[in-house]
This record gives C-alpha cells, structure tokens and sequence, in this order.
C-alpha cells in the first residue's frame, strides 16, 4: 500500500471515530441516560424481573418500562450505530478505533475495545438469534404462535411500530404478538445498546487522555443536542398579507419594522393618538403610541405612553392637576427620524390633544404662537434621517445611529443614493470620464464600480452605476491601452449638460439604455442644444 493510500484510511478512521464520539454524545446526553431513568435501563438491559408467586401456584411478573415515547427517540439517536450502510455502524467503529490504536494500547485497554466489538455484535438486530429470551404461544383457537426471539420482537416494534409499517425477514414473527411484547423486548435491547455506546464513548474518551487516540477539541464542544429555549437579537418586519416576499436585502416599503408599540397595540385599549393643530385649528398631523404601563389601583393618575416609539409622555397627578413630563428615548436612526418629525410637529402647532382609545383625551399644551423657522429646520432634520432609514430598509441592516453634525454633502449624498436604490435616475456632474474600449463601437456610457460612501459615522454601500447621456461625445488618444484591441477614450458632454446616472442594482441591465434615455429626458426635458 502506497504512503497516500494509508494516509487516505487514516484519515477515514479518524472521521469515523470522530463522528461515532459526536454521536455517541447525543446518546448520552438523552433523556432516559441520565439519574434516576437510566437506573431504570441498567435494569432492563440486565433482565431484571419482579415475581410474584400466588398462593394457588400461578406467578405474576412486573416489569417497569420507560415511556415509549421518550424510547422512540433513545432508539433513533441510536439507529446509525446498527445499520451497515451508515459510517458509525458498530463493526466500522471498531475497526476505524483498531487502526487508529494499532501499537498504542496496552494488553488491557486491547481486550476492552475487543469485547466492545464483541457486545455490539451481539446487540446487532439484523439476526434472530436471542440476547435474552424467546416467547412463543398458542391462540386461543389452539394454533401455536411461532418461537420468536426477543431481538426480533425489538426489530418488529421499531419496523412495525415506530419509524415503518412493516416488517421484513425474521422481523414479521413480531407482527403476532403484540406491540405490548413487542415494546417489552424493545426496550431491553435498545438499552443495552444505550449503555454500550455510552460505555464505548467514555472509553475512547480515555484512550484520548492517555494519548492513544487524536481526537480534536472540537469534538467534545461541538452541540449535540438542539436550545428548547432560544434568544436572538434580531429585527422583524411585517407587511399586508399577500406582499410578495422579495429577495433578501431588497425589501419593498410596505416591510415596517416591528417594535414594541406594534405588539402593544393589539390591545385596543392601550392605543393613543396625538393630535397636533395650527392656529386656526387646521390639523397638522397625528401620531400614534400605545399606553405602556398604567396604574391599576385607584388613586392618583399614573400613566407612562409611548409616541411613535421615540418619545415618553408620563402623566401623574389627579383631578385638574396633573403633571406631564417627557422624554426622549433614541437608540436608533428609525427612532431619530420619529423624534424630528415630532420636533417638527411641536414647533409648528398651537396645540396637542392625546386620546386613549377613542374616548378619553387630554390637551397637554397651552395655545400657543408656533415657530415656523424651527418646524422648517425640524422638517429638513427629518428628511435627512428619512432617507438614512430609507437606505437601511434598502439594505436590509441597521446602521449606526448618526452621530455628529452633517454637513450639506452629507445630506445631499443621503438622498441622492436613495434616489438611486429606488431605481430613479438623477443627474451628476458635468465632468469629462476617460474609458477604455474596443475601438468600434464607439463608446456612449460608462460604469462607476460599487464603493463604500461615509455620511457622518456610517458607511453607505454605493452600488454600480451606469453613466449616460444622448449627447455623449468620444474622442480617442492619449495614453497607449495594455491591449492593442482597446482604445482609449475620453467622453464628454456639451457646455451645460450633465451626465444621467442610474443604479445597475436596481435596474435589470444596462442594456436598455434607449429607454433610459427617453425616461431621462422625460424626467430632465430642459436639453443644451449639441455644439
């Protein structure tokens, strides 16, 4: 045998028995192998019977099973270990651990793993031949039911019983007697085979310690068994039924993010709106939140509401004096944009009214002159921290909240690549691009290749743009290009014009660029004239 070729069965063995101790793990982390069910086991697996003898002669025996249920799932955690076409099947365990062991055993740990193989060969349920009884009967029309062993019984109840409908070979004498008898030898079987694995596994876990077997660490980490409970941080959408479910990362604006207002407005009777009017009582806006905690006992107004899910409202007091505090709670750039519309809607009402559940309302602001220069300066904020949460929804991720003072080119970036992520087209700069292209035909477009953009704190993925115009003019020279079949090209457009540019992401390919044209110059009908 080559050097390549033992490698190759080394390593084979070293998966074998690294996938037998996972799953041997998983067996012994069941239900039923721990104090006090597993006790319970031993004394299956050793025979164990409760006889009682009755004066008249007869002997009653007791037995004490597990649950068949919980036994189901014992036996098919243990399934792979008796079934040939499976890696961990008992003979090729035995064999993977004598390769891996060969010259490193003592002359008992050799026995050990010897009557290992021999105890699992006994256990196999491919044969008929008894590990422990036999039962056979007579009907009472007086026909003799044939002897049947208890292995397979044990087969016929899982083929029968549990994981088929039917039996086949030696199996089907356990069709006639029951799946109480059938149960009863089940059990005891699969036990045996439980104890054995589980004391094969503690036994290469020594082997392992004393440096006769390699074994990665990652083995004995590795899950075996699945969290009942479990906790993950994440965001939950919701849309009408019937939305289609698009491609991840490109959700559609009927996706809202869940939050805790949502689920607490399911009750009715915590819904609360906030109604802002002008002076003339024109209505500015209304905004909804939810009644998070209430005092339940009667005594003074105790109250804590929810606006938008950005703003606190508490109300304590009693009678006609009650006090009304806020405050803000931002963690997040949706939260931020609910806090400068309501800013907005602050500075430019002259009064606020908040109704619980349809009935009760309160005036919490005095009339008041309204500041029309903050709402408008609250206003732009908000259209800023709306495209921000616009090209989070885009993205399908949470970007840092905001931080520090945006400039003019923040903004303007804000909003041009969200124009761009709705697949609009918008109008760059006036610049000259230099391309490289086969010399015919000549090139009218030009690409911009996908690069990270920073407004204030966060990076915004640009994706790749198409850049186009109807007007386009290419002039070949300059530099020589790396292949002779390129050229080297400059496009440029007429005094005044702009170039068109629109998002690949977005758009299905650059090859419509006819109908982009059009759309472009429906959208931007004011053309230079061509030199």
């Amino acid at each position: 045998m080559t050097t390549a070729a033992r490698e190759r069965d080394d390593e084979k063995a070293r998966m074998v028995v690294r996938t037998f101790f996972v799953r041997a793990r998983r067996v012994a982390a069941h239900s039923l192998m721990q104090k006090p069910e597993v006790e319970r086991l031993e004394q299956l697996a050793q025979g164990t019977w409760n006889i009682t003898l009755q004066d008249d002669g007869k002997a009653v025996t007791t037995i004490d099973l597990p649950s068949e249920e919980a036994m189901e799932s014992l036996a098919a955690r243990l399934r792979p270990f008796t079934l040939t076409g499976e890696s961990v099947y008992h003979r090729k365990v035995i064999k993977a651990l004598r390769r891996m062991t060969h010259g490193r055993l003592t002359d008992v740990q050799a026995d050990r793993l010897d009557q290992f193989g021999v105890t699992l060969a006994e256990l196999d349920l491919s044969g008929p031949a008894a590990q422990a009884f036999v039962v056979e009967g007579r009907e009472a029309d007086g026909k003799v039911l044939p002897r049947t062993s208890d292995t397979s019984l044990a087969g016929g109840w899982f083929y029968l019983d549990v994981a088929h409908t039917d039996a086949e070979g030696h199996k089907q004498a356990a069709e006639q007697h029951g799946i109480d008898l059938r149960y009863e030898a089940a059990a005891a079987s699969f036990a045996r085979l439980a104890l054995v694995v589980a004391n094969l596994l503690r036994f290469v876990r020594e082997l392992r310690d004393a440096g006769a077997i390699d074994l990665d660490d990652d083995a004995e980490m590795i899950a075996v068994t699945a969290n009942t409970t479990r906790e993950r941080e994440m965001r939950v959408f919701v849309a009408p039924i019937d939305t289609v479910i698009p491609a991840i990362g490109t959700l559609s604006p009927l996706f809202h993010q869940l939050n805790r207002g949502d689920v607490l407005s399911l009750d009715p009777a915590r819904r609360v709106t906030l109604t802002f009017r002008g002076t003339d009582e024109q209505l500015l806006s209304v905004h909804e939140g939810v009644v998070v905690r209430q005092a339940t006992a009667e005594g003074p107004l105790d109250v804590e509401l929810c606006i938008d899910d950005c703003w606190t409202l508490f109300l304590t007091g009693s009678g006609d004096d009650v006090l009304l505090t806020s405050q803000w709670r931002v963690t997040n750039n949706r939260q931020l944009l609910g806090h400068a519309q309501l800013e907005a809607d602050l500075a430019a009402a002259s009064t606020a009214q908040l109704c619980v559940n349809g009935s009760d309302s309160l005036q919490i602001m005095e009339p008041f002159e309204p500041d029309d220069g903050a709402a408008a300066r609250w206003r732009a904020i908000a259209a800023f921290f709306d495209d921000i949460v616009n090209l989070e929804q885009v993205a399908s991720d949470n970007f840092p909240m905001l931080q520090g003072r945006a400039t003019h080119d923040d903004v303007a970036m804000a909003h041009l690549l969200r124009m761009l992520a709705e697949g609009r087209i918008v109008q760059g700069n006036s610049e000259a691009v230099a391309v490289m292209g086969p010399a015919q035909p000549t090139p009218d477009r030009f690409a911009i290749e996908p690069q990270t953009v920073q407004i204030c704190n966060i990076s915004v993925e640009q994706p790749r743009l198409l850049g186009f115009h109807p007007q386009v003019r290419a002039s070949s020279g300059g530099l020589d290009a790396p292949d002779p079949a390129l050229v080297h090209w400059t496009l440029s457009l007429p005094p005044g014009a702009r170039w068109f540019v629109v998002s690949l992401d977005a758009r299905s390919s650059d090859d419509e660029l006819a109908d982009l044209v059009a759309e472009a110059l429906s959208d931007f009908p004011a053309m230079p004239a061509a030199n």
